[in-house]
């Protein structure tokens, strides 16, 4: 785990019935960075100690309580998963003006990497036009230099992954009329016109580790509505306006 300029290493044994491994610091190996973000590097070695396989993820302690960042992925200003990483986001779309408030700045881009931890399959669609056109990268794996300071917007999707979890989609209220079933993924606007139910949803019913965004326009824009695995019975508002929706497990 890289604190500052300083660097700790543990090795530790792990449980393979439970498959949990427990790392314990003592409080002087972290002392003058509470309150701070750590980026905690978890690597797979092989029995030669050449390294198998890495995962990064942010590391942070408020208040004296340890969170692991449960962002979907990293993203990297440099070509190294080392490099300084931008804030992170969830699933969704984000137009150039989205990344710039959030703090990424255009064309900055350079390495991406997956959350291993994320119970999705999931994908990067980088842009190098401001509003999802122009030429477009797909990222299903980490990646360092890709579309290398192309980036100007980008979309974060879940994709199934032999997930058999469904939600049903009613067209009118109280879980009534036409009715159709959706896996984990994305539906662009086209997807839900080529079944005939862009604009028709009027109540939802998800399984209780599902989460679903709707979005009342195509591309995972404009106004958005979540819920997070139950039945809702009357979308109220959001009737006969659903143009696009992410399902992902949580």
């Amino acid at each position: 785990m890289t604190t500052g300029s300083r660097e700790i290493a543990w090795a530790v044994p792990v449980d393979n019935v439970n498959k949990t491994f427990t790392i314990n610091s003592l409080r002087a190996d972290l002392n003058g960075y509470t309150n701070a973000t750590y980026q905690i590097r978890l690597s797979l070695l092989n029995d030669n100690g050449s390294q198998a396989g890495e995962n990064v993820s942010n590391f942070n302690i408020v208040n004296g309580i340890p969170q692991v960042d449960s962002a979907v992925v990293g993203l990297f200003k440099h070509c190294s998963l080392a490099s300084t990483r931008f804030p992170s986001i969830g699933y969704g779309s984000y137009s150039l003006s989205d990344l710039v408030t959030i703090g990424i700045p255009n064309n900055d881009i350079s390495a991406v990497n997956f959350n291993k931890f994320i119970p999705n399959k999931s994908k990067v669609i980088l842009y190098d036009g401001e509003n999802f056109d122009g030429t477009k990268q797909e990222v299903t794996t980490s990646q360092t230099c890709i579309f290398n300071d192309r980036a100007s917007s980008l979309m974060i999707l879940p994709v199934l992954n032999g997930e058999i979890q469904k939600v049903q989609f009613y067209e009118s209220s109280d879980l009534g009329g036409r009715v159709i079933e959706l896996k984990v993924g994305a539906y662009f606007e086209s997807d839900l016109t080529s079944l005939n139910f862009n604009d028709v949803i009027s109540s939802v019913k998800a399984d209780p580790d599902i989460q679903v965004l709707l979005f009342e326009d195509d591309n995972f824009r404009g106004n958005k509505m979540i819920i997070d695995g139950a039945t809702k019975n009357n979308l109220a508002e959001f009737s006969d306006k659903v143009s696009s929706i992410l399902i992902y497990k949580h």
